[in-house]
């Protein structure tokens, strides 16, 4: 059974993986000496050094982006358990054992993202 994943999360991550893989393997076959670069550049290569520098700022940013959304969710959801009144035992289990069903974020409603 695949796992459900909700909408807003799965293309952030999609993403820092995509940039991720393209550091790893693709950055070095695109920008090697002897296909692209020119060898005026020679031996610093600015424009491979500007390349990575940017594709690493876009995966920070996409992280970043994550991050934040995983913490205002967590604090939205504390703040309305907050206001519905003091959560119990038997309500803190139910949340775990919606998890363990394999629920999205939306359908669980006692989850909380560990950051």
């Amino acid at each position: 059974m695949l796992r459900k994943v909700d909408l807003r999360v799965l293309p952030v991550l999609i993403v820092i993986y995509l940039l991720q893989y393209l550091d790893k393997n693709g950055i070095n076959y695109f920008y090697a000496p002897d296909t692209v670069l020119a060898t005026s550049e020679a031996p610093y290569y600015h424009s491979a050094y500007i390349a990575m520098l940017v594709g690493y700022s876009v995966k920070l940013l996409m992280a970043a982006v994550l991050y934040v959304y995983m913490f205002t969710a967590s604090n939205k959801r504390d703040g309305e358990a907050a206001a519905a009144g003091v959560v119990d035992d038997e309500e803190e289990k139910a949340a775990i054992e919606m998890e363990r069903r394999d629920s999205t974020e939306m359908e669980n409603e006692g989850l909380r993202y560990s950051l």
